[in-house]
This record gives structure tokens, C-alpha cells and sequence, in this order.
């Protein structure tokens, strides 16, 4: 038998298989590749950002808008809900019957005359002499100087009926329930077709039927009152709201001042901030002449007849509380009487402070129910 000799192994040859099997044109990975896939992802991690940016500037865009839009409607409604009830007392004709006023202090001395007023705002009080400094011990909530302040007078449009007939005019009132919620010192109208009281209410009222409203001296000049008022009357409460736009006191987070529109009710010290945002308020009123035309004037007109006011046109400069704009807003906006402009413009009256923030103005005309022809 032959026995055959082991093959010694080529190490060389072994080599070159491995380098076969590698792929002999296997390279590494230069500089410049490197570079190159480095700047493609800086360029796609750049339209990322410029992506997530353009979402978020338009998320913030659309819920400052979003924002403005519910303001608006808000202030709009509330004001327009209070304008068109101006002067009213139940089914007493504001323009025949005029109520017997006996509260203490009395909320006005004539209801036909003072049911609507209206001033301009040309320094720290009204035109109309009424000092804002005294309403706001902290120093805020002062008008806007160029913004005009209004002051409405009615019954509520809630009432609640008497459950019989007064035996005298002294008499205390005894209603069907407590539903407007009459407290002690409250201004409550009553009234019927023909004949219409203001007075205070002097005892603590119950909630139960029948609830009791007297009206003794003290809180009121006597305790009689026009008439005698049978279960065809109706109670109400005295509504004298007066709305201003303000300077709230806050900043937002770039500093910028932001107002608001505040409400200051009968008898109140300090006013009620309602909606943030509120920039500006302009009125005109169109006023009724006596052969039947009818003419706006400005709140500051010295020939106005606020007792011939037949429609209120009204306008609200609402802005955003964030900024929203890539650069300071610089437009006009149309509003009653004329034009808002920014305070860039030297030659303008009117003004808001040019920021960023995203703004709108609202305008509405509205009728004044009790004084239609």
C-alpha cells in the first residue's frame, strides 16, 4: 500500500482567497463622502426645523385668532344684549311714563334722561368730569385716554310678579319668589303699563313664596310709593352698568401692557375686569332730529340729545394677549367715527401701540328697542 505524503498548505494561496472572497476592490470611506453625508443631514435636519417651526408659528397664529374671534363675540354680544334694553321698565312707555324715584342714594334723578350717556376719554377722568382715579384704589383699570366710556341705565329683563294687591302705598311687596335674587340695599323697579317706582330694598329677603321687598325710610326718601301696585306689576331689578377699556396692570410675557374692557355697576367702588384683550371702544350714536333724518355724533358733541338716541353704533379693537406676528402690526383699522392706527404714525389721533400681537376690530349697529319710530 502507498501511503501518500500530507500536501503542505500555501499560505500565500490562502491569502489570496480570503482576499477573492472579501471582494478584492473594497474600499474604505473618504473624507469628502463624509462631508457630504454630513451636509445632507444638516439640510434634511434644517427643512425639519423649518417644518416644525412653520407648524408651531401657524398653531400660535390660529389660536390667537381663535382667541380674538371669541372675545369679540363675547363683548359684542354682552354689549349689544345691555344697548337695546337701554331706558326700559317693563311695559311702562320710557317715553310717557317716567318713575317715581325714592331710593337713597338715588341712582338718577330722571330715568328719560340719563338712561343713556357717553363720554370721551381725553385725560385721567371722562370729558363728562367724572374722576377714573377714585374708582381703582390701586392705580389700574384707569380709561384709555382716546376711548370712549359708556353708562346704561334699564330694568333688568327678568321680573317677578306680586302675589296680590299692596293695601297701601306704604306697604311692603310680597313677590311670587326670590328668582332675580333680591338682597337687602338692592335698587329694584317696579312698574305696570301706567306707572313705574325705583326704591331700596331695606329688610333681608327670604327664598320662599311669597318673599317680602319693604321699602322703609332710611335707605329711601319715605316709605310710600306712587301708587298702590296690584298683581298685574312687575319687580325688577335696577340695572346702571357703565363699560370702559382699561389698563389691567399686567404685561405679557414680551412686556407688552394688556387691557381689557371692566364694567363698574350701581353702587360698586372697584370695576369688574369682563374680557382681556379689549384695546379700544368707539361709540357714535345716531341721533333722531326733528324732521325725522337721522345723524351719528361722537360721544364729545356738545349738540347730541342723548333722550333722542334711537341706535348705538358700536366698536371693539381686540387684540391678542401672545404675539403672533413676525414683525410689529402696523395696520388701520375701521372702526366708528374714523380709523385706528398704530403710534408709528405721527399724524394720527386715534391710536393703539404697535406690537406684535395679531388684532381685530368688531363693529356692529344696534337698535335701541324703546326708541324705535
Amino acid at each position: 500500500m502507498l501511503i501518500k505524503k500530507p500536501q503542505l498548505i500555501n499560505t500565500e494561496n490562502v491569502r489570496s482567497i480570503k482576499h477573492r472572497a472579501l471582494g478584492k476592490n473594497q474600499k474604505g470611506v473618504t473624507l469628502f463622502e463624509l462631508l457630504i453625508a454630513s451636509a445632507m443631514g444638516l439640510f434634511i435636519m434644517a427643512g425639519v426645523m423649518q417644518v416644525f417651526s412653520d407648524s408651531k408659528q401657524t398653531a400660535l397664529i390660529n389660536r390667537s385668532l381663535s382667541n380674538i374671534q371669541d372675545s369679540g363675540r363675547i363683548a359684542m354680544n354682552l354689549l349689544t344684549d345691555d344697548f337695546r334694553l337701554i331706558g326700559y321698565q317693563g311695559c311702562a312707555d320710557p317715553d310717557i311714563i317716567q318713575p317715581n324715584i325714592i331710593a337713597v342714594p338715588a341712582p338718577t334723578a330722571n330715568l328719560y334722561q340719563t338712561a343713556l350717556q357717553a363720554y370721551e376719554v381725553t385725560g385721567t377722568g371722562w370729558a363728562a368730569g367724572t374722576d377714573l382715579t377714585g374708582i381703582d384704589g390701586t392705580g389700574t383699570a384707569q380709561a384709555i385716554v382716546g376711548s370712549d366710556v359708556i353708562t346704561v341705565q334699564r330694568a333688568s329683563s327678568s321680573s317677578i310678579g306680586l302675589t296680590g294687591v299692596m293695601t297701601a302705598e306704604n306697604a311692603n311687596i310680597q313677590i311670587t319668589g326670590n328668582s332675580i335674587g333680591f338682597q337687602q340695599d338692592d335698587i329694584v323697579m317696579i312698574s305696570d303699563c301706567e306707572n313705574a317706582d325705583i326704591f331700596r330694598v331695606t329688610n333681608t329677603p327670604g327664598t320662599s313664596p311669597p318673599v317680602t321687598l319693604a321699602h322703609a325710610t332710611g335707605s329711601n326718601t319715605g316709605p310710600n310709593l306712587g301708587q298702590i301696585y296690584s298683581d298685574d306689576a312687575q319687580v325688577m331689578s335696577f340695572i346702571s352698568n357703565t363699560y370702559f377699556v382699561g389698563d389691567t396692570g399686567r404685561t405679557n410675557a414680551q412686556g407688552d401692557n394688556v387691557n381689557a374692557l371692566y364694567l363698574l355697576e350701581a353702587d360698586a367702588t372697584d370695576p369688574l375686569e369682563l374680557i382681556e384683550g379689549v384695546d379700544n371702544m368707539q361709540l357714535l350714536f345716531g341721533q333722531r332730529l326733528s324732521n325725522g333724518n337721522l345723524r351719528y355724533l361722537a360721544a364729545d358733541n356738545t349738540d347730541i340729545d342723548w333722550t333722542a338716541i334711537e341706535i348705538v353704533k358700536l366698536s371693539l379693537l381686540i387684540s391678542s394677549t401672545e404675539v403672533g406676528l413676525p414683525a410689529n402690526d402696523e395696520k388701520t383699522y375701521l372702526v366708528a367715527g374714523g380709523d385706528i392706527k398704530p403710534d408709528s404714525d405721527g399724524s394720527a389721533t386715534l391710536v393703539y401701540t404697535s406690537d406684535r400681537r395679531m388684532r381685530r376690530a368688531f363693529n356692529s349697529a344696534i337698535t335701541i328697542r324703546n326708541r324705535q319710530e
